[in-house]
């Protein structure tokens, strides 16, 4: 993955975050939050996140619990960037799963998506 993002609008750690907000699009996000969830350092994700802003991939509003941070939204941008950058792993991929027939990658990526469930609920 690394190889193939590297060079493009949408380098691996961006991709990740862009990831993370499209599970729930409509969600304002705090960067502690996105640090808890994906188990990161806050600086880094701080970093990450300020690049991400500049691009337009996130928009930020004020927090009126709290004035020291805000809450970050999803843009269109990012959305789309996102399906860019997916859409070239995709490709790059799809030699994988060529011999698979539908109904194993169904159950396949159903069973990875348990337990990427799982692993969220019981950190």
């Amino acid at each position: 993955m690394r190889q193939l993002l590297d060079g493009t609008d949408v380098p691996p750690p961006q991709f990740m975050l862009l990831n993370h907000f499209l599970h729930q699009p409509e969600e304002g996000k705090t960067v502690s939050k996105i640090a808890w969830a994906l188990q990161q350092p806050q600086p880094g994700i701080t970093k990450t996140v300020a690049k991400m802003l500049k691009k337009g991939f996130l928009r930020a509003e004020e927090n009126p619990e709290d004035g020291r941070s805000k809450f970050l939204y999803l843009t269109d941008s990012g959305k789309k960037s996102h399906q860019q950058a997916q859409a070239l792993l995709e490709a790059a991929l799809s030699d994988t799963f060529s011999g698979w027939r539908e109904w194993e990658k169904k159950d396949f990526f159903g069973f990875l998506d348990k337990l990427k469930t799982y692993l969220d609920e019981n950190r």
